[in-house]
């Protein structure tokens, strides 16, 4: 790991456990955490930077330290606009794009009118300075249109007032497990303030998509012991840092029903076509059986919660 990218993974450390807060060369900046999906590797990347609003927009310069060469996160964007960002304490989903000139011109002006610093890491870098705008997805719907996985993910500002982000699985047409759908349960506050989310239904609280088929016969992988057909298992799951030199774990096969929820860090689901979901801390997900591998390409362990109920295989 390249020096820089090492000064980067502190920041990023100190960044989640301190609430957003950080020293050294950040301090005092308004800083945001970006997590781009690799234009190549197809990978999460996170990389912190400062930033500024605009509205309803956060503003970021792919400055890249005054670099003759945009940054890596600009050409993720680029080929994948739907990131993941962290301010504070809160997570949520954007879209990038970067501005078109008369925009541009505004915005780097009044940047550069705040910080100055800009203006000489863009003559450092002898080329323009890219201005990134990214926008909240709504909570309401998604950018794509697609609810096949490659939709954009619900912003989760506050779980209370607004719901809670829930990936479904199911069975594409040539028979592999695929993200299904996904969609916001909302939040019932009943007398004395608690918040009720029902996370799952017999008949399915997103896309409707029928019982999923194993593939595989339901044959359960050697560990803890999971449900018989109409038993219940709850589970508190640990999943550590991938080696990105070893191979990927096997799609883990089992005849179950899964709701579960990411209790802290974040973790990525992948299913057999290839499709990813990735959940962070407070977002569940629902599985009828589908094979699927759980993958952290974070530093930091995931811990899930899950009820495994048993069904027929």
């Amino acid at each position: 790991m390249s020096e820089r990218l090492q000064q980067n993974q502190q920041v990023i450390e100190e960044f989640r456990s301190a609430g957003g807060v950080v020293g050294g060369p950040f301090e005092g900046l308004p800083l945001l955490l970006l997590t781009t999906t690799g234009a190549r590797s197809g990978q999460s990347r996170t990389t912190p930077m400062a930033y500024f609003r605009d509205g309803e927009q956060l503003v970021v310069f792919a400055a890249n330290g005054g670099s003759k060469h945009n940054p890596a996160w600009y050409h993720n964007l680029l080929a994948n606009p739907v990131a993941h960002v962290e301010i504070g304490t809160e997570a949520y989903q954007v879209t990038g794009a970067e501005t078109g000139s008369a925009e541009r011109e505004r915005l780097w002006a009044q940047r550069v009118a705040q910080a100055p610093r800009l203006a000489q890491l863009r003559e450092k870098a002898g080329r323009p300075i890219p201005v990134v705008a990214l926008t909240p997805v709504d909570s309401s719907g998604d950018s794509s249109g697609d609810s096949s996985g490659g939709s954009a993910h619900p912003a989760l500002t506050d779980p209370v007032t607004s719901g809670y982000r829930v990936v479904e699985t199911g069975v594409n047409e040539a028979g592999l497990s695929t993200i299904a759908g996904e969609g916001v349960v909302p939040v019932q506050i009943v007398p004395g303030g608690r918040g009720l989310a029902r996370l799952w239904e017999a008949d399915g609280v997103l896309s409707g998509t029928g019982p999923a088929s194993s593939g595989g016969g339901g044959v359960a992988p050697a560990g803890p012991p999971f449900p018989t057909a109409g038993g219940v298992r709850f589970w508190t799951v640990s999943v550590p840092p991938e080696d990105p030199d070893a191979a990927p774990p096997e799609f883990l096969r089992t005849a179950t029903i899964d709701v579960g929820m990411v209790l802290s860090g974040r973790v990525v689901l992948e299913m057999e076509d290839g499709t990813l979901a990735e959940l962070s801390a407070g977002q569940a997900f629902a599985q009828r059986g589908t094979p699927h591998r759980w993958r952290n390409p974070h530093p930091v362990d995931a811990v899930i919660a899950v009820v495994m109920m048993g069904r027929d295989q």
